[in-house]
Formats: structure tokens, C-alpha cells, sequence
């Protein structure tokens, strides 16, 4: 096992299966958060706003308002859970039962745009 840096991104080189399988798939809990997003989190994070960094990503994701955002979240319970609603709702063949509702919201968005061409943007917020 060889771990080295350059220019700040950490690299670990394993030269074996079992220790791959042992870090990758046994322990990936240990490993599976977020890259840290410094122009997101630090810039907003006033001085006074002092947390460890789970409990403080979180907080400034839900200060922003932007706590639904999964790609954001850090690894843990909360994205787990939102993970499996999220995949309920939205794997392949669950897609599929939204196609009706797509249809008629299409053709009302049509219907409204033939009648008053010139409220493009308005059809649209809609």
C-alpha cells in the first residue's frame, strides 16, 4: 500500500485484492462522504459559527435552504434515507407512472402558448 499527495489531492495505491475488497466494500461507510466544497461551506460560515464538519455542512445546507440537494449532503442516516425515497420514487419503471401526468401537462402548456404566444415565459413558470 503506497499514499501520496499531489498538489492536495490525496491518492492511496493498493497493491492488493483483499485489502481493496477489506477498504472499498467492508468499510465504505468510512469513505463514502462528499468532496468538501470550500467556495459553498467556507465562504458562507460566519466566524462566529463554529461546528464539526457533519453537523456543520448540514446546518449551513439547511441556513441556504438547500438541504433537499442529495449531491450536497453529507454521506450518513439523513442521506441514506433520503437516498431511499428518493430511488423509490424515481428508479426506471417508477418514472414510467408519471408519463400521463407529463402528457396532459405538456398539452395544457401547448393549449396555452397557442392561445397567448407572447406570454412564453409566463406559460412556462406555469
Amino acid at each position: 500500500m503506497v499514499y501520496f499527495n499531489v498538489l492536495g489531492q490525496h491518492f492511496l495505491v493498493l497493491g492488493s485484492l483483499k485489502r481493496t475488497i477489506d477498504l472499498l466494500e467492508k468499510r465504505s461507510a468510512n469513505y463514502s462522504d462528499r468532496m468538501r466544497l470550500p467556495m459553498l461551506m467556507e465562504l458562507y460560515v460566519s466566524d462566529s459559527f463554529h461546528l464539526n464538519k457533519f453537523v456543520q455542512k448540514k446546518e449551513i445546507l439547511c441556513r441556504m435552504k438547500w438541504d433537499f440537494n442529495m449531491g450536497l449532503l453529507p454521506y450518513g442516516v439523513w442521506w441514506r434515507k433520503h437516498r431511499k425515497l428518493f430511488h423509490e420514487y424515481f428508479h426506471a419503471t417508477a418514472v414510467s407512472k408519471y408519463l400521463p401526468i407529463q402528457r396532459r401537462e405538456v398539452h395544457t402548456f401547448l393549449r396555452r402558448l397557442l392561445v397567448t404566444p407572447d406570454n412564453l415565459f409566463h406559460h412556462i413558470e406555469q
